[in-house]
C-alpha cells in the first residue's frame, strides 16, 4: 500500500514536470533573410527607400502589436519601442538587395529573455497600406515548427508588401496568435 502510493507521488510529480517543461516558452534563434524585389526599383535602377523593423514580443504583446495601423506605427513622432529592442534594416540607394539577422546575433538572448512568442517584421511600404501586407508574422516557439534544426526565414519586400517565403517549415495551418 505504501509503495502504492509512492508511486502515485512519484508518477504525479513526473507528469506536473513534464507539463512545466513542455510548456515553457524557449525560442531558437533564426536566421531571417530579408530580400527586396528587383521590381521595385525606379526606371534608373534606384531602390526605393525602405524601413524594417525584426521586433519579437511575448504573448502579453503580440494582442496590440498585431493591431496597430501602418498609419500609427510609422507616424514620424510616435513613441516607439526602445530600439535595442528592434533589429532595423534599411533598404534601397546604396543598400544591398538582401540583408539578413544571423541566428547567432546578440539580440535573440535578449528576445527569448523577454519570452517572445512571435516574430514580426514591419516593413515601411506606403502602396501596402490598405492591404495589411505591411507586416508579417511569424512564430517563434520551437513546438510551432516542423524541422526545428533548420531554423530560416525568408521574407520578400514587394511594391504591394512584405511576405513570408519560407518553405514550409512552421505549421501555418495550426497556428494561432498566442492571445487566442
Amino acid at each position: 500500500m505504501k509503495i502504492a502510493k509512492l508511486l502515485t507521488w512519484m508518477g504525479m510529480g513526473c507528469i506536473l514536470v513534464t507539463m512545466g517543461t513542455g510548456c515553457a516558452t524557449h525560442i531558437a534563434p533564426h536566421t531571417v533573410h530579408v530580400t527586396m524585389d528587383a521590381n521595385m526599383a525606379d526606371a534608373a535602377g534606384m531602390l526605393p527607400s525602405v524601413e524594417v523593423h525584426l521586433l519579437a514580443v511575448n504573448a502579453y504583446e503580440s494582442y496590440d502589436t498585431e493591431r496597430i495601423p501602418y498609419q500609427e506605427y510609422w507616424k514620424p513622432n510616435r513613441v516607439r519601442r526602445r530600439s535595442e529592442d528592434m533589429h532595423m534594416m534599411h533598404f534601397g540607394g546604396q543598400h544591398a538587395e538582401t540583408l539578413e539577422l544571423k541566428r547567432n546575433h546578440p539580440i535573440w538572448k535578449l528576445w527569448d529573455a523577454q519570452r517572445a512568442v512571435d516574430l514580426y517584421a514591419f516593413a515601411d511600404i506606403p502602396e501596402a497600406t490598405h492591404s495589411g501586407d505591411w507586416r508579417v508574422i511569424v512564430p517563434l516557439k520551437l513546438s510551432r515548427w516542423w524541422f526545428p534544426r533548420k531554423r530560416e526565414v525568408i521574407l520578400r519586400l514587394e511594391r504591394s508588401g512584405v511576405f513570408d517565403r519560407s518553405p514550409e517549415r512552421y505549421r501555418r495551418e495550426i497556428y494561432r496568435p498566442a492571445y487566442r
